[in-house]
């Protein structure tokens, strides 16, 4: 059940990297409600290879709303670059500044899966 909820918060990519879940995301997955009207924080998943990662594009601008399966963003690692898809359908109320030097676990966005 974590990992699907996990999934359904962190998106997957295009070409399927796994995401690895420790104690402190799944600490964060519990430490909110996913009723209508929940607004869903997504974080940074654990690539695993890399320290640090940022955000070189967003798709979505704040207030626009993302379907499950669209791309958020575009992330970039030392090693790679990644398309993030969304597992969540709702309406973008906040953003990480693109090109910020980012760590696993750190916010990327919040969704609200309201419909206000």
């Amino acid at each position: 059940m974590i990992k699907s909820l996990l999934r359904k918060l962190f998106g997957t990519s295009k070409n399927q990297n796994k995401i690895k879940s420790d104690k402190n995301t799944e600490a964060k997955v519990d430490a909110f409600n996913l009723e209508k009207g929940s607004v869903i924080p997504v974080f940074l998943p654990d690539f695993g290879d890399s320290e640090t990662s940022k955000i070189t594009k967003w798709n979505f601008k704040i207030g626009e709303t993302v379907k499950e399966g669209d791309i958020l963003c575009q992330i970039e690692t030392k090693k790679f670059t990644i398309e993030f898809e969304s597992m969540i359908h709702g309406r973008i109320i906040s953003v990480s500044p693109k090109n910020k030097t980012l760590k696993a676990g750190d916010e990327i966005c919040k969704i609200s899966n309201s419909n206000k």
